[in-house]
């Protein structure tokens, strides 16, 4: 059973960007600690939540009360790191990468080559995910067509993406596809 007072003490204290509340709350409701805020919404998950409403500070507290750092919400797949590269969160990207966030779950490559991120804000997320492994190869169907796939180096104009993308072995789709025609 949900506890709707302990829900809304966790957002409250999330809202209030306030870390030590967001203890207090969880000490206090162990029950909290799961991954999304009611079971019959699970296109929100605590975590999304913190990200896009909270700061690094309640993030970490988060983590550290044990929350699922991959939680992918239903039916998208985003992440919490795909959710703070949208919101350009810089100071929560870095933590969940430095905490172990899976750069390859969802389309977080992707959304860091957004064309609407500065350029020094999109070579950064980038090298960053490249530092965690993010798969630079991976093939992305563009708008859930997978007639129309596209590399990570084909979302980007970017000479400064595109050149640091190439230096660690990025291929374009056309690329990668006539690679596996050849075996």
């Amino acid at each position: 059973m949900i506890d709707k007072t302990a829900n809304q003490a966790l957002a409250r204290a999330i809202y209030a960007q306030d870390p030590q509340r967001v203890q207090e709350v969880i000490a206090a409701n162990p029950s909290l600690v799961r991954d999304f805020v009611t079971t019959e919404d699970l296109k929100r998950s605590w975590l999304n939540l913190a990200v896009k409403d909270g700061n690094a500070a309640v993030v970490a507290a988060m983590l550290d009360a044990g929350y699922n750092i991959n939680v992918q919400l239903i039916p998208t797949g985003d992440t919490p790191l795909q959710t703070a590269i949208l919101f350009e969160k810089d100071e929560t990207v870095e933590l969940l990468i430095a905490r172990g966030a899976n750069p390859n779950l969802d389309r977080s490559l992707v959304s860091a080559l957004n064309w609407k991120l500065s350029p020094e804000r999109r070579l950064r997320y980038v090298t960053l995910l490249v530092e965690a492994g993010a798969d630079l190869n991976r093939l992305y169907n563009l708008y859930d067509d997978p007639g129309c796939r596209l590399a990570a180096i084909d979302w980007t104009d970017d000479p400064a993406v595109i050149d640091l993308l190439r230096s660690h072995g990025a291929k374009t789709a056309y690329e990668l596809e006539a690679e596996r025609e050849e075996v």
